[in-house]
Parts: structure tokens; C-alpha cells; sequence
């Protein structure tokens, strides 16, 4: 449910994280001053001189920024840093998130406790029967909140801002040129107050016990809030029975709907009064309600106008149950909720079934174990990630992930010592104590083969031990 995130001090060191990218080959970016020749002082956009940096580098949909003051500023999406920075429309579950927060404190060493969260975006992708364009024109308002509507060559979103968030619901499958109907439904959090008042605060936080239900709540919540009809429904020969004096009010977007109206809704709708009929279609613009809501609470008529507005809302609504309309906003609901528990199952893996909180160290090496219990996924590779359908592989001795290793490997490697020593240096220590080797004044570089060499000696000679544990 997780998409994009900003961090503004990623507690990291920035020189290490700076090593790290350059390993993995991550896209940098700066800019020479002319007239110094020094790395030029850029802005990050939305923060004027709050935040200026000199260099950034991109990879797999995130973007670090090096800021002048020596902090770090992560943002950008979980969800396609997944993807290898290419997409964000398939599913991105529980597991997946906790699978990837490990990965990136493994991979860029900072710990995920103390990552504080300054924006958020939560969603689904969920799969429609039919058109995304029909829910996002068949909205009509957030808590008398208009939608803005935005349709671009390849995208096609409606979106209402708030002061704490932003709500916005688009054709995903538009945007990525799908076949298939897929919606997006995401709040982004532009504060993060109510998070932290729910006990959201950290990157570690997002797969804690509890907080996937409050973010399903919070999904759920603001989608019922929003007053959702059936564009559908409305054509041509119904706006005929409006007044002419109404007829800016009349929803313009029901001309990309322009057809006829199936006889189960005409058959209700004419059943209604003269005046529900009208009500009903002038209710699915938001003009109209904006028009009678009432603005300034002094005023001697406030509490008569705001009656009159709570009334025609709550008639609104009931004509919505009563011709069928309703039945739009409820399909969608229920998918919504469908697809929130589909994403929070977890996987039931044996890394999974140990899971210990993430500022806790995973258990140490040693040669007295027959078999290392190992809590966390460990990812020493150069490159990052590893086909689909492969199988993680775990050293016996160590504990430690080899699955970049090559596919006959048994035990941890040389490289992945050294990739250790360069990247996790109490990780590196606790190894040159078990397995380096005893003579005085060895080369570092050298311990790492000796290190490696011991580690498959000890495998050989417990071959039986282990694979009998």
C-alpha cells in the first residue's frame, strides 16, 4: 500500500552513503559553478533556500540529496525502487514492504527505527469491470471539497487537496498503457501529524503489528467520505426537465457518457418526483452544492442555509439508494477492501516467523552452532536484486545471504567478505574473530580470504552436522 516516501534526514552517514551509490552505479547529478568551479549550490523544489544541496544521486526511483549541512534527504517510491525504478502499477504487499525496508538498511546501513517520515502515500491498484474514467467523473466532492480534474495525453486523474493530504484517484491503466482497467486510490500525506498521533512516525513503524489496519481504516474512511453518484446515469434527454436557471450547475462531464440509460435506472428514475428528478441530477456537480453551502457562519441565515444544505444531502444520498445509483461507489468500496487484504497477508516464510524488530543485530556466527537461526535478510550483492522465481540461499556457517553468489556456491565467498568489511564493519569484526586468521599483522584484504577459506573448511567438516540439524 506504500508508494512514494520523503525522509528529510535519513540517518546516515553521507560519505559511506555516497561509497555505496557509487558501487551500485547509481546516477549522479550536480552542477559546476562557473566562476569557482566548485559544485554548485541547487535548491530542492518546494523548499527555497530551507534546503539546498549540491549533489544528488538517483536509483531505482529514489533520489538522495546530500544537503549542504551534511544530512541526507531520501524521497521518492518505495514501490518502484521495487520495480528497479520502472513501474509502480502491480501489487506491492506487506511482505513485499518489509522485505524491502530490510533490504535498504542492509544495503544503504542506517537504521530504520530512526528514519523519521515527512510525507506519505498510501494506495491500491485495484482492478475495475469496467472503465476508471466512470468512478473518477462520477466524483463529485471530499467534504464539500471540489475534485480537480486533470486529462493529459496519458494520464487522466481527479484530485482534492486538503491541508494535511491530498486524495487522488486515477486511470493507472491509462498511464502505463494497460490493457487492463486499473484505478489508482491513494492519500498522500503532505504532514504527518495524524500518522504520528496513530503511532506512525518511522519507516520501521510501516510493518509493525496494527499499522496496516490503520492505514485500511484510513483508505476506507476518506473513500466514504467522498459523495460519489453515477455519471452514468445522467444524458442529454434527462438534462431537458432542468431550469434554465440551473442549467450551470449541470455536471459537463456527463457528455463523455453520453448513452443510453439502462431500463432498470429509467424505470426508478421515473418513479421519482418532478423535483427529486432534478435534485438528483443537479446533485452530481459540485457547483451546485458549492453553491448552496453556506460560507460565513455570522451571518444571520447560517444555521437555516446549513439545515437546508444537510437536507439536500441527505435526500441526495437516498436517491442514490433508491434508483440503483449507489451501487457504483459500493462495487468499488468492497474492491478496495478486498485488494487492502489481499496485501496484508503475509507470506508464511521462516523468515517471516522470526521476525525481530529491525534496531536489534541478527545473531552472530559461530563455529559452536551446527545451524545459525537467521532473523533478518541479509543482502551483500553488487547488484541488488535477483530474477523472479529464484530461491534465497543462506550460507550454513554464517547465516548470511549468498543467494548473488554463483548457484553452486555452499558458503560464504571471498567477494561477499570483502563487500562486508566495506559495508558492515562490526559484521566484519564478529567474522575476523571466528574465522580470520591468527597471524600477527595479516593484511585486511588477505584476512578476507582466509576468512572465506575457514568458513567452507568448517562447512566441509560439519557437512553431516548440518544438513541432519
Amino acid at each position: 500500500m506504500i508508494d512514494f516516501i520523503k525522509i528529510e534526514e535519513l540517518p546516515v552517514d553521507s560519505y559511506s552513503l555516497k561509497n555505496t551509490l557509487e558501487l551500485y552505479k547509481a546516477k549522479f547529478e550536480s552542477k559546476l559553478d562557473p566562476s569557482t568551479g566548485e559544485l554548485k549550490t541547487q535548491y530542492l523544489p518546494g523548499y527555497g533556500h530551507l534546503k539546498p544541496y549540491k549533489e544528488k544521486a538517483q536509483y531505482f526511483g529514489l533520489t538522495f540529496y546530500f544537503i549542504t549541512n551534511g544530512t541526507v534527504l531520501l524521497m521518492g517510491s518505495l514501490h518502484c525502487f521495487r520495480n528497479k525504478g520502472q513501474h509502480n502499477y502491480n501489487d506491492f504487499s506487506l511482505n513485499h514492504l518489509e522485505e524491502l525496508i530490510i533490504n535498504l538498511k542492509h544495503t544503504f546501513h542506517f537504521d530504520p527505527t530512526k528514519a523519521r517520515i515527512n510525507n506519505i502515500e498510501i494506495g491500491v491498484n485495484i482492478n475495475l469491470p469496467f472503465s476508471p474514467t466512470i468512478l473518477i467523473d462520477s466524483l463529485i466532492m471530499y467534504k464539500n471539497h471540489r475534485f480537480n480534474l486533470k486529462d493529459e495525453p496519458g494520464m487522466y486523474f481527479a484530485e482534492c487537496q486538503q491541508t494535511q493530504f491530498f486524495i487522488k484517484v486515477y486511470n493507472k491503466g491509462l498511464q502505463y498503457n494497460l490493457k487492463e482497467n486499473v484505478l489508482r486510490f491513494e492519500v498522500k500525506y503532505i504532514t504527518t501529524e495524524h500518522l504520528n498521533g496513530k503511532g506512525i512516525t518511522t519507516l520501521a513503524d510501516l510493518i509493525k503489528p496494527g499499522t496496516n489496519a490503520i492505514l485500511k481504516d484510513i483508505l476506507i474512511e476518506k473513500y466514504n467520505s467522498i459523495l460519489i453518484g453515477d455519471i452514468r446515469t445522467i444524458n442529454t434527454n434527462l438534462i431537458e426537465i432542468i431550469d434554465n436557471q440551473y442549467r450551470s450547475f449541470v455536471p459537463e462531464n456527463y457528455k463523455n457518457f453520453n448513452q443510453p440509460i439502462t431500463p432498470e435506472f429509467y424505470t426508478k428514475f421515473e418513479e421519482l418526483r418532478l423535483k427529486d428528478q432534478r435534485r438528483y441530477i443537479l446533485g452530481h456537480s459540485f457547483n451546485y452544492w458549492n453553491n448552496i453551502h453556506p460560507k460565513d457562519s455570522n451571518n444571520t441565515d447560517y444555521t437555516k442555509n446549513r439545515s437546508y444544505y444537510n437536507r439536500e444531502l441527505k435526500n441526495f444520498n437516498r436517491l442514490l439508494k433508491k434508483t440503483g445509483a449507489i451501487k457504483l461507489k459500493n462495487e468499488v468500496e468492497t474492491i478496495i477492501k478486498n485488494k487492502i487484504e489481499q496485501l496484508a497477508s503475509f507470506e508464511k516464510t521462516v523468515q517471516n516467523e522470526h521476525r525481530t524488530p529491525l534496531n536489534k543485530p541478527t545473531s552472530t556466527p559461530s563455529h559452536k552452532k551446527q545451524k545459525t537461526v537467521q532473523n533478518e535478510r541479509f543482502y551483500y550483492s553488487t547488484s541488488l536484486y535477483h530474477p523472479d522465481g529464484i530461491k534465497e540461499k543462506y550460507c550454513p556457517v554464517t547465516g548470511i545471504n549468498i543467494t548473488h553468489q554463483k548457484s553452486s556456491s555452499k558458503t560464504t565467498s571471498q567477494q561477499t567478505i570483502e563487500m562486508i568489511r566495506k559495508f558492515d564493519p562490526p559484521m566484519f569484526k564478529m567474522l575476523l574473530k571466528e574465522y580470520g586468521s591468527k597471524r600477527p599483522y595479516t593484511r585486511t584484504k588477505k584476512q578476507c580470504y582466509y576468512i572465506a577459506h575457514n568458513i567452507r573448511n568448517h562447512y566441509k567438516r560439519n557437512q553431516t552436522i548440518i544438513d541432519d540439524a
